[in-house]
């Protein structure tokens, strides 16, 4: 039988599917908040305009 290797951190699908799925938050949140930033920023920039022209 052999050896396993020492170098070399073995995971389980758990914990591989963990890890994975931290990322994946991690990710969608940072684009969540870009999105909200971004138009937040839109319509600061542009609510004159549309404040005049559905007068």
């Amino acid at each position: 039988m052999g050896r396993q290797s020492t170098r070399h951190k073995y995971r389980s699908r758990g914990d591989k599917n963990r890890s994975t799925a931290r990322a994946v938050r991690l990710i969608l949140l940072a684009v969540v908040l870009f999105g909200l930033f971004m138009l937040i920023r839109h319509l600061i920039r542009w609510w004159p305009y549309y404040a005049s022209y559905f007068e």
